[in-house]
């Protein structure tokens, strides 16, 4: 029993024992040194097969000494450890050049792809034109069939979308252009309106005006007239008056001379008949006188148709010739 345990023990510390391992990974460093030399060593245009064939050695080696640790790794969770710690270290001596490699195979690969697509580069460029893109020539070699399907299908779906609201907008500005269009003409009518109403209700005023001037001026025609009708009405009444007042006087002018004449005849009168009372006293008291008693009768006084006038002393006979109304 001791010797079996003795051998268990022998064989895990056998597996534990990664120095035996050494040569691997000084083998692994040969062969990435000699790779590496071989790829520097070449110029910048390092033929495509020679790059292929050695990432091809490092690619088999690395898959060989990966699946062979991956084996001794299942022994132990200690050994397990030691070899990831192992694979570790030969991945990081081994991946640095691979990375290299890998970059400049893809560099080569995604150029000749770019070669390719120099081909279809007028097609694509047509195809991003029409739907309003722009861009590089080199960023569009570098898009195989997949991207660029992508790219320009979000491409065109942007520019539908932008296509879509521009017609959108543009409709939308039609029919604010039309309602625009259509409130302006309705603006237009109304100010229109609002002229004309303007206009007619200026011509109703004015007419208005007209006619209340015209029914003012005739007012005032018929005032002036009345007070023209009045004025010579009381021009002819107080004419009237003056004429009449005119009349009265002079009537009373006249009967004032009637009367004083009436008065002056009544006087004279009354003077001629005591004149001729004295005369005829006088003549009475002649007549009674011899002497002119005998006067009278040689005249052939009578007293109808003489008159005796005396002057002084002297007396006159008067015959009456004729008498004759007119």
């Amino acid at each position: 029993m001791e010797k079996e345990i003795e051998k268990k023990e022998d064989a895990a510390l056998a597996v534990l024992d990664v120095k035996r391992f050494n040569p691997l990974k000084a083998r692994i460093k040969e062969l990435v040194e000699k790779v590496g030399n071989t790829v520097s060593s070449t110029t910048a245009d390092c033929p495509y097969a020679l790059l292929k064939e050695n990432k091809k050695i490092l690619a088999d080696e690395r898959i060989a000494f990966v699946k062979m640790l991956k084996e001794e790794r299942s022994s132990a969770l200690a050994y397990q450890n030691s070899i990831l710690d192992v694979e570790k270290s030969l991945l990081a001596i081994v991946e640095p050049l691979e990375s290299k490699l890998k970059e400049k195979i893809k560099a080569i690969d995604d150029e000749e792809e770019r070669k390719s697509r120099l081909v279809t580069l007028p097609e694509r460029k047509e195809k991003l034109a029409a739907i309003g893109v722009v861009a590089e020539d080199n960023d569009i070699l570098m898009m195989d069939g997949i991207k660029f399907s992508a790219f320009f299908n979000e491409k065109k779906e942007a520019y539908l979308a932008e296509q879509e609201r521009l017609l959108r907008e543009a409709q939308e500005k039609i029919e604010r252009e039309k309602q625009e269009a259509e409130d302006k003409r309705l603006r237009e009518e109304e100010i229109e309106r609002a002229r004309a109403e303007a206009v007619e209700s200026e011509r109703v005023r004015q007419e208005e005006d007209k006619i209340k001037e015209e029914a003012e001026r005739k007012a005032a025609a018929e005032r002036e007239k009345e007070e023209f009708e009045r004025k010579l009405r009381e021009q002819k009444e107080q004419m009237e008056k003056e004429r009449r007042d005119e009349e009265q006087r002079r009537i009373e002018i006249i009967k004032e001379e009637e009367r004083r004449k009436i008065e002056e005849e009544r006087k004279k009168a009354e003077e001629e008949e005591r004149l001729q009372k004295e005369k005829e006293e006088e003549s009475l008291k002649m007549v009674r006188n011899e002497k002119f008693k005998k006067f009278l009768e040689d005249c052939g006084y009578n007293d109808k148709e003489f008159k005796i006038e005396r002057n002084g002393n002297t007396v006159i006979c008067y015959k009456k010739v004729g008498e004759i109304t007119l």
